[in-house]
């Protein structure tokens, strides 16, 4: 996307109880918001995926949060999904739960179809096993 050393959005994701992850504050820098069919070797690397995946860079933040929580060990994975952004999330398989007000804005409680997201390790020399990994995404 010419600047490989750019960190252009962001997604945290975390445990609320033992295997429920929730997805919170994912984030694409405005100017890279427009992006579509974007190369992102590392992101998804020796994997096929899903083209609607690689629709954006959200969709694929949004892959990579998913199906690392599921290869920790997920059984439900939800997130707040504003208004404006309910429609990218069910193109994705996610299925509206219910309608919260966060903020005094209009939010909607969110599950994904964890079928559609296959446990899928981070790829880094820094990570030697699921038990760091683990530890390494509790103390974040």
């Amino acid at each position: 996307m010419g600047a490989p050393d750019k960190v252009v959005g962001v997604v945290r994701i975390f445990e609320t109880k033992e295997r429920e992850w929730f997805g919170g504050r994912l984030g694409v820098i405005k100017d890279y918001r427009i992006f579509s069919k974007f190369v992102c070797p590392n992101l998804f690397r020796e994997r096929k995926v899903s083209p609607l995946y690689q629709m954006s860079i959200a969709a694929g933040l949004i892959y990579r949060a998913v199906s690392l929580a599921n290869y920790i060990g997920c059984n439900k994975f939800s997130a707040h999904v504003q208004e404006q952004n309910v429609k990218l999330f069910k193109r994705l398989h996610w299925t509206v739960v219910k309608e919260v007000n966060l903020h005094g804005v209009k939010h909607f409680l969110m599950e994904a179809d964890l079928n559609a997201y296959p446990a899928t390790p981070i790829y880094t020399s820094t990570v030697a096993n699921i038990e760091a990994l683990a530890k390494l995404l509790k103390a974040a």
